[in-house]
């Protein structure tokens, strides 16, 4: 945890709080990217945790603080990255998760 600077680390262990009180797991999959998504859509319950407006009005003066976010890498682990750059990842996440479009015609009508 040494490449953090001190903003860094207080977002992560929060987003490790977030992990716990939710799911009782020190980091749960994908945890970074539903986190993103409840600040930018509002509150809603994450397993056992009411995600509510003062925890993402801090989540999100964490990441304006920091510039970034943090990202769990498959080798580093969590890792600090740049705003841009968690952007690109969370839009590759997102698109990756999109569901296909429903056609307005029904199968057996086809």
């Amino acid at each position: 945890m040494s490449q953090f600077d001190p903003k860094q680390r207080k977002l992560l262990e929060l987003m490790w709080k977030v992990a716990e009180e939710g799911w009782s797991t020190g980091w749960m999959q994908d945890l970074e990217f539903h986190l993103w998504r409840i600040m930018q859509t509002g509150p809603e319950k994450y397993g056992a945790l009411f995600i509510d407006n003062g925890l993402i009005r801090e989540l999100r003066d964490l990441s304006e603080e920091t510039q970034g976010w943090i990202l769990y890498d498959r080798v580093e682990q969590e890792v600090a990255i740049g705003k841009s750059a968690w952007l690109e990842a969370y839009g590759k996440w997102a698109a990756s998760r999109a569901t296909a479009p429903i056609s307005p015609t029904p199968p057996s009508a086809l």
